[in-house]
């Protein structure tokens, strides 16, 4: 039996509702073999976060390094990086030979709170998209990489097709922050001299637990890589994941899993909530 390893990058969240703990959730649920280089740490909980300490680039390095010597890598998931320099010394650590990177380019928290230093992004796009298999934004951070203004659901495939231009290979833009019922995120990927357009519709789930969606979404797809899934096959299965995270955790006692936006329920494979 061989099990696929992920490895995260990304920052360490105290409540355990996202970064780095939500991706050890998710790779441990799928049936995964978790590692993580983690970028910095927060103090936070389901309110806000209070502090952030952003981890040095030797760190950093000794932590990546750590890993690659001991271990195959069949999957790599970036999220919270918090600064330029982080992202120069990332490219250069990952380089172009990882088929299996999905990049998660968080910059503000579910709080509202701000994660990563002002103009990161044109660092992000630069840097890590072209070596990335795929990114992840949601709307909000793809207003911010195309410096446009809000994005509506008809506006999606153009909206990930301008970020194909600025070097990503394939781009899931994640539409939950559209005010409707019926959801849509949208796939768009290169195919040779052509753009594959996929479009995924789902429910949306009414409640408060929602915090490490996105986290949970680009480990779970980046999961699916590591078990060999094509990309759109490890797409739909992450939003499959994703959702029954979710409304797991709509069952969840309100304030159980703190008092403002709770974490997914990660294990209602294993241990379902009536």
């Amino acid at each position: 039996m061989y099990i696929p390893k992920v490895l995260s990058i990304a920052g360490s969240d105290s409540g355990g509702g996202a970064g780095i703990q939500a991706d050890l959730k998710t790779a441990t649920s799928l049936g995964c073999f978790g590692m993580t280089v983690i970028t910095a740490v927060t103090a936070q909980n389901t309110l806000g976060v209070d502090q952030i300490s952003q981890l040095s680039e030797s760190m950093i390095a000794a932590q990546f390094n750590a890993i690659v010597q001991d271990f195959q890598v069949d999957a790599v998931k970036i999220g919270m990086i918090g600064s330029s320099n982080t992202v120069q010394l990332l490219s250069k650590l990952l380089g172009v030979n990882r088929e299996n990177i999905v990049f998660d380019p968080v910059m503000v928290a579910t709080s509202g709170a701000i994660l990563a230093e002002d103009q990161i992004q044109h660092s992000m796009a630069n840097l890590l998209f072209p070596i990335s298999r795929l990114i992840t934004p949601n709307l909000n951070e793809a207003q911010t990489f195309l410096n446009s203004g809000p994005i509506e659901s008809s506006q999606m495939i153009d909206a990930a097709n301008e970020l194909l231009k600025l070097g990503a290979n394939a781009v899931l833009l994640k539409g939950g922050h559209l005010s409707q019922d019926q959801l849509k995120d949208v796939l768009v990927e290169k195919n040779g001299q052509h753009i594959e357009v996929t479009e995924f519709h789902h429910p949306r789930i009414l409640t408060k637990n929602t915090h490490g969606t996105g986290c949970t979404l680009s480990s779970a797809i980046a999961c699916g890589l590591a078990q060999k899934l094509s990309l759109k096959i490890a797409v739909n299965k992450g939003i499959d994941y994703t959702q029954g995270a979710i409304l797991a955790a709509s069952h969840i006692p309100e304030k159980q899993l703190g008092n403002g936006h709770g974490a997914l329920w990660h294990a209602f494979q294993q241990f379902p909530i009536n």
